[in-house]
């Protein structure tokens, strides 16, 4: 009896330990993220606004993408708007994406 006492206190030393670092943790995401949104640059476009598109390897078809083509493709207009952060892009079909960003 004794010991299943000492041990359920121990379980508890312990909850309440993790307990506190989780706390300590998130108040300090909260500092990383203020931190890290104040560089943060919000823009949003409207229909109809030319663009610059960067594409990276992952966009493309496997076997169609080499590491010295472009990663800058030009302006291009929105077409659409998804939400504040996605658009439709009038990319030309031979770049054979999807275009949306």
């Amino acid at each position: 009896m004794h010991g299943m006492r000492m041990a359920a206190e121990t379980m508890t030393e312990q909850a309440q330990i993790v307990q506190a670092e989780v706390k300590k943790l998130d108040e300090v995401n909260v500092k990383y993220k203020t931190a890290a949104d104040s560089h943060r640059r919000v823009k949003v476009f409207k229909e109809g606004d030319m663009v610059m598109v960067f594409l990276k390897n992952e966009r493309f078809p496997v076997g169609t993408y080499n590491k010295l083509k472009a990663q800058k493709y030009g302006v291009y207009k929105i077409v659409h708007i998804i939400n504040d952060n996605a658009y439709v892009v009038d990319l030309p079909s031979s770049f054979g994406i999807f275009c949306y960003f």
